[in-house]
């Protein structure tokens, strides 16, 4: 039977109902019932990331309750006996029931929240037959899902206004509404996120996600979260953003999907490294995540190629993101040197000099100075070996390391901003070049020194430059 007869069965068998409970509201059968809520407000400054006045107020909701029994009347109709049977074409028996009861209590709901509400129900049933469909038929499933994050500003030239970047995602400001609630007193303490933890935990920005995934349960949760992994990583790698998520809300189109409760994460220090963007960013952000996401597509399902490109990723966003990172600017200088060993060591016996010839080769091509790059990249890698060996930078140390092979004296903090922007051009290099030429790491590295000795410009590598540099902002007096 194909999706348009369900949804006439459906259809029939709700109109039913509509009338059944129509009825009973007529003859003022139904029964009202008050609830306790409890509504939560605040105030809200962006500028100033603050989370001001406060209010809570305690009131009954009056909730209209059809009289016991009211869904299992519906097993007589024939429509209900007719959709019945065909539910049962694709589900177990026992399940079927449950679906079709699920369909029944939803549509008497929407219809008495209407009637509560005094607004119109015919939308939201209708959209609940469509939903229960999918669900019976399995179906792709659609998923709204809001995140907030924290390392991205928004500028005041875009301010309130929702921003779309494509394929389904927004970014905007959080406003007063995202943190208040209402909810029944008696799940207060289960839903409601603590005011405490909130305050310290106030957005940069919130991530409106809306996507399909291919299949339903636990593969569908990770599904999402692969595709959110891949987005706050494309943020880090657009600038130097220490962006992470506070929280997340998976909202599934969905009677049958499980929904977990959303729990705001531990508290953290300030990134350390922030952005912010404005109107004239949105375009090449939206070319960045686009490609980017391509890039990071193609490069994790590649045989032998995911290992190196994920391990070079995972050291960067320690780099920007660990707790250690944000006490120990050595940390933060070893986990981005290990990210560029990642992609351009590929035996452990080769040393930083090989490492710093092949950073300054690859950048550059973006307009840095080689002979810099090649001298900062062999600090922070004797800065990197020191720490891996259990030694710490001293504080003289910190403040002035040593010339790095220029007149400018600098400072650990410096280098480690440095090596972490060389870090972030790199993995795009990287991505950009397996993504076009379907070479490995071994053809990466080639091309870089194949330049290296010939001192002829490669081709690949700077029209890479050209393509990346269009897309995002380059730093290189770091």
């Amino acid at each position: 039977m194909d999706e348009d007869e369900i949804h006439k069965q459906a259809s029939d068998l709700s109109k039913k109902i509509q009338e059944s409970l129509a009825s009973e509201i007529e003859a003022k059968q139904l029964s009202v019932v008050e609830i306790p809520y409890v509504k939560f407000e605040v105030d809200f400054n962006y500028d100033a990331s603050e989370i001001g006045m406060r209010t809570t107020t305690d009131f009954n909701k009056t909730l209209l309750v059809p009289k016991p029994g009211l869904i299992g009347s519906f097993e007589h109709l024939p429509e209900h006996k007719r959709l019945l049977e065909t539910t049962k074409n694709k589900v177990e028996e026992e399940r079927a029931i449950n679906f079709l009861h699920t369909l029944e209590h939803t549509i008497v709901r929407k219809m008495l929240q209407g009637v509560e509400n005094q607004t119109p129900y015919a939308e939201d049933v209708k959209k609940s037959i469509s939903i229960w469909i999918d669900d019976l038929l399995a179906n792709p499933l659609h998923w709204e899902v809001p995140v907030w994050i924290r390392g991205v500003r928004i500028n005041d030239d875009i301010g309130e206004e929702a921003v779309e970047l494509g394929h389904g995602l927004s970014i905007r400001r959080p406003n007063s509404s995202d943190f208040g609630y209402e909810l029944p007193s008696d799940e207060q303490t289960r839903y409601a996120p603590n005011i405490d933890d909130i305050l310290s935990n106030v957005p940069d920005a919130i991530l409106e996600l809306s996507l399909e995934t291919s299949f339903r349960g636990a593969g569908a949760d990770t599904e999402v979260e692969n595709r959110l992994d891949s987005l706050l990583t494309c943020l880090r790698l657009y600038e130097l953003g220490s962006i992470y998520a506070i929280k997340r809300e998976t909202r599934p189109e969905s009677f049958m999907q499980s929904i977990p409760i959303p729990r705001l994460a531990s508290w953290r220090p300030s990134p350390p490294h922030k952005y912010d963007i404005g109107r004239n960013d949105i375009n090449r952000l939206r070319r960045f995540i686009d490609t980017t996401e391509k890039w990071l597509s193609v490069a994790r399902t590649r045989k032998n190629v995911s290992s190196k490109v994920e391990i070079a990723i995972e050291r960067y966003g320690d780099a920007l993101l660990a707790k250690e990172s944000a006490t120990y600017v050595e940390h933060s200088i070893a986990s981005s040197v290990m990210c560029l060993e990642a992609l351009y060591l590929p035996e452990m016996f080769e040393l930083k000099l090989r490492l710093s010839q092949r950073v300054a080769t690859v950048l550059r091509h973006f307009s840095f100075d080689p002979w810099k790059v090649y001298n900062v990249t062999k600090c922070a890698y004797d800065i990197r070996s020191k720490f891996v060996h259990g030694q710490m930078l001293t504080e003289r140390e910190k403040e002035k390391y040593k010339k790095c092979g220029s007149t400018d004296i600098f400072s650990a903090q410096k280098i480690a901003n440095s090596v972490l922007e060389y870090a972030r051009i790199s993995i795009l290099t990287y991505l950009a070049i397996i993504y076009s030429t379907k070479a490995r790491k071994k053809g990466f590295i080639d091309r870089i020194d194949r330049s290296i000795v010939d001192a002829i410009t490669d081709e690949t590598i700077s029209d890479t430059a050209t393509l990346i540099s269009a897309m995002t902002p380059v730093h290189s007096d770091n």
